[in-house]
C-alpha cells in the first residue's frame, strides 16, 4: 500500500463525541459476458449504500452479494473465477485497498483502468494522495470509498481530572504518556501492533513501510530517519507500558475502556462512531478528537491511514462497464 500522509485538517474540530456502532459471506456470479444483471460484491457496511443505489436505478438489473472484509478473500475468489472463466463481479469493494495492485496485475487481469471510464475532474476531486493506492504505471485502477485518516482521540474527562494538556507535538505526547504511566499505572496513550502501529505512527511520519511503486515493486526502508524517529518515540512508552501491544479490535482491548485507562489513542477517524462506545464501553460525551501531533521540524500535523476501502470495476464487465463505472463514482 502506498503511503498516504495527508494534512490533518478535518481533525481540528474541537469535540467529536462518540456515537454508535455497526456490523455475510457471499459468492456466485455470472459469466461476465455483458448480459443480464450487474453483479456487485460489497461488505456488510457498504450494503445499505449499494441497496440505495439499486433503488435509485429501478431500470438497472443489479444483484448485490455480501462478502467478508477478510484480507485475501477477493483475490482468492477472483482467482477461482479466472480458472472457470465465469463468476467475476462487475464491481467489487476492497476492504484492503493494497490488494488493488494484485487484482490489476497481469497474473489476475481483473481490475479495469478507470482513466477512460471516470472523468479526470472526478478523480482530481479526491484528496491529494488518496488515490496513490489505486494508481500504478500512470493508470488508475480503483476509487476510494473512504481514506480513514488518523486523529488523536483523547478522554477529555481524564485529561481534566489529571491536569494534563492535549499534546501538540510527538515530544509532548511521549512526555504525557510517560507521566501518565507513572502517576496512573495501567493508563495507555496508544496501541502499536499490526496495521495500527504501521498506519498511525509510521504512516504519519512518512516512513515507507509498504509503498507500492508499481504492479511489481514495493518499497520498504525502515532505516530512514522518518522511521527511526518513530522507534525512538515508542520504545520508552512501550517499556513503561504506556502503549499497548493489544490490538484495538481485540475483545480484550475493551478492558482499557471499562477501567478508564484510555487517556489517548491515535486512531482512525471512524473509531469515534464504531469503537469507543460500542467496543470500548467509554461513556458518551467524554471522547474528543484533536489533530495528530507534529514531528520535529514540522509545523503541520499529518495523518496516516488505517482502514478505508476502494471500489474496482471488472475488466470482464463488457456491456456493463458504463453502469459499473457509474456505480463506483456515485
Amino acid at each position: 500500500m502506498k503511503r498516504w500522509r495527508a494534512a490533518s485538517l478535518a481533525a481540528s474540530a474541537a469535540a467529536a463525541l462518540v456515537l454508535s456502532g455497526c456490523g455475510g459471506t457471499g459468492g456466485g456470479g455470472r459469466s461476465g459476458d455483458g448480459k443480464g444483471e450487474l453483479l456487485v460484491w460489497v461488505d456488510n457496511t457498504r450494503m445499505p449504500a449499494a441497496q440505495q443505489y439499486k433503488k435509485a436505478h429501478p431500470d438497472l438489473k443489479m444483484r448485490i452479494v455480501t462478502i467478508p472484509p477478510d484480507a485475501g478473500y477477493v483475490p482468492t475468489k477472483i482467482s477461482l473465477a479466472n480458472r472457470t472463466r465465469s463468476g467475476w463481479p462487475d464491481v467489487v469493494f476492497l476492504a484492503n485497498p493494497a490488494e488493488a495492485a494484485t487484482l490489476a496485475s497481469e497474473k489476475f487481469g481483473y481490475a479495469a483502468p478507470l482513466d477512460g471510464l471516470v472523468p479526470k475532474s472526478v478523480r482530481d476531486g479526491f484528496t491529494p494522495g488518496s488515490l496513490d493506492t489505486c494508481t500504478f504505471d500512470g493508470k488508475t485502477y480503483c476509487l476510494r470509498n473512504d481514506i480513514a485518516p488518523t486523529v488523536l482521540w483523547y478522554d477529555a474527562t481524564l485529561m481534566k481530572r489529571y491536569g494534563y494538556q492535549v499534546p501538540k507535538t510527538w515530544a509532548e505526547y511521549q512526555q504525557t504518556g510517560l507521566k501518565a504511566a507513572e502517576e496512573h499505572p495501567g493508563t495507555i496513550v496508544g496501541a502499536v501492533n499490526g496495521k495500527y502501529g504501521a498506519g498511525i505512527y509510521f504512516g504519519s511520519s512518512g516512513c515507507p513501510t509498504r509503498d507500492t511503486l508499481s504492479l511489481t515493486e514495493v518499497h520498504v526502508d525502515l532505516s530512514r530517519p522518518d522511521c527511526t524517529r518513530v522507534a525512538d518515540l515508542l520504545q520508552p512508552l512501550a517499556r513503561k507500558k504506556a502503549v499497548t501491544t493489544v490490538v484495538p479490535i481485540d475483545p480484550g482491548f475493551s478492558k482499557f475502556g471499562k477501567d478508564d485507562k484510555i487517556l489517548m489513542l491515535p486512531a482512525p477517524a471512524w473509531f469515534g462512531d464504531f469503537m469507543f462506545a460500542p467496543a470500548f464501553k467509554v461513556p458518551g460525551g467524554r471522547i474528543a478528537a484533536a489533530p495528530m501531533p507534529t514531528w520535529p521540524g514540522e509545523s503541520t500535523p499529518y495523518a496516516g491511514q488505517v482502514g478505508g476501502g476502494a471500489f474496482l470495476v471488472s475488466s470482464h464487465a463488457d456491456g456493463r462497464t458504463k453502469e459499473a463505472a457509474d456505480l463506483v463514482r456515485a
